[in-house]
């Protein structure tokens, strides 16, 4: 957490050209400092923009940091900013080798923030991290005296992430995170002014008892013993962690012709064997990681404070390239199978998805020209399918029509809390 605020704090104040210069130096010959007047207040805009499109799962969205940077911009909001949307809103406005050193270090951040972490991935973190830490002399101290400054603790920290990690395992599980949350939360329940610290360790000394006791004893002990991913009435479990969930449609409706098109591929693997199907929709699915994944048919009547969730990350064999499209809507087939209708995005642009070492998966919506059926246990996690911003233009001619993958981070960390969306919401069946 504290690596994420300092890496932050350290580019900002570059890219905006608010690092300390010296008189020898000028910041009128720093080609990275970008971030300024129309561009910084247009890029703020689009960071807030972005809003609508990132499901509730991703937690706090990040806010205009044109207008909140010194307003308490919380590190959740920096994580998801810079290492989330970061890649896409800021293509075509950093300068093409700035943007693509800034993308090596985002897919190492990423990698390293993995739960499990493969040795080939520790490999790859380790030498993305090394290249950032050599790049970032090259473009920005230049090997110039009055420019050392700018090499502050946490470029150095980048060059012992992948090592640390082979020492003591994945770095996530010993991170900042989730000791801040212990301290907020034992903090809160501080009671005694005249001696805080006294109270406090009578506190932690009440916790560590009750823990153990609930872990000798959890079905009788623990109240929230079994609740964790219990499939709420109206529900279907359908076994490894997914359930079903309402809304559902109170009729069964007709399918689309390219929705029965769909089906038919699916069923039989020939969609000129057409037959007219009747489905009865739901609007709702919980995933093993814990996140709800919604639908168009679910999100369609809702025109303020939406955060998107029908966008999902399908994962049909562990050696292919994920798919990513939008759920209409679940239905069964069937007693047993469960299945969702997915308008699929285009394939990633494979110029950017190499420029950007992985970070930026550009695709275009293509609505009903695209139609697939999909076992629902394909879907693997919830994403955000953000818009590309005009900022992009001179590079990317068609933004307009191109959208980017923003895939939650940090999800195996909340995972580790027993994270679980809530699904505590009103709904209504719709026809």
């Amino acid at each position: 957490m504290h690596l994420i605020l300092n890496l932050a704090s350290l580019f900002m104040d570059l890219w905006r050209g608010k690092a300390d210069c010296a008189n020898t130096d000028s910041v009128h010959d720093w080609p990275w400092a970008v971030l300024q007047g129309d561009t910084w207040t247009k890029h703020g805009a689009d960071v807030a923009a972005s809003k609508p499109y990132l499901p509730g799962s991703f937690d706090r969205p990040p806010r205009n940091v044109a207008d909140k940077i010194t307003s308490g911009y919380k590190s959740w909001e920096w994580l998801l900013y810079l290492f989330g949307l970061g890649p896409g809103l800021l293509y075509g406005v950093l300068p093409f080798d700035v943007w693509q050193s800034f993308c090596k270090m985002v897919r190492g951040i990423r990698l390293i923030y993995l739960k499990k972490i493969t040795p080939v991935q520790v490999r790859v973190t380790y030498k993305l991290l090394i290249e950032v830490t050599k790049e970032f002399e090259e473009i920005y101290v230049q090997r110039r005296m009055d420019r050392i400054h700018f090499v502050r603790q946490p470029i150095h920290v980048l060059s012992h992430l992948a090592s640390e990690t082979v020492r003591v395992g994945s770095l996530i599980t010993s991170s900042q995170w989730t000791m801040e949350n212990s301290i907020r939360s034992l903090t809160r329940e501080i009671k005694s002014d005249s001696h805080p610290y006294a109270n406090l360790s009578n506190r932690c000394t009440r916790h560590s008892q009750i823990n153990s006791l609930k872990s000798m004893a959890p079905s009788q002990l623990d109240r929230e013993h079994g609740k964790e991913g219990r499939v709420p009435r109206g529900g279907i479990d359908l076994g490894d962690d997914y359930a079903l969930l309402h809304p559902k449609a109170e009729h069964m409706r007709d399918l689309e012709e390219c929705e029965n098109r769909a089906v038919a591929r699916y069923i039989d693997g020939d969609e000129n064997n057409v037959k007219e199907v009747e489905v009865v929709q739901w609007g709702r699915a919980r995933l093993p990681n814990g996140q709800i994944a919604r639908s168009w048919w679910k999100e369609k009547g809702q025109f303020t404070n939406i955060r998107m969730a029908r966008n999902v990350k399908i994962q049909q064999n562990t050696d292919e390239i994920p798919t990513f499209g939008e759920v209409q809507f679940y239905f069964r087939w069937g007693a047993e199978e469960t299945l969702a209708m997915v308008s699929r995005y285009s394939k990633a642009d494979e110029s950017l998805l190499k420029d950007s070492f992985g970070t930026l998966i550009s695709c275009q919506y293509q609505g009903a020209e695209d139609i697939v059926v999909y076992p629902i246990k394909d879907i693997e996690s919830v994403v955000a399918m953000v818009p590309h911003s005009e900022l992009s233009a001179e590079l990317l001619p068609s933004w307009k029509e191109r959208v980017f993958v923003v895939e939650k981070p940090g999800l195996d960390l909340a995972d580790l809390g027993g994270f679980f969306e809530s699904d505590d919401e009103p709904w209504t069946a719709m026809g």
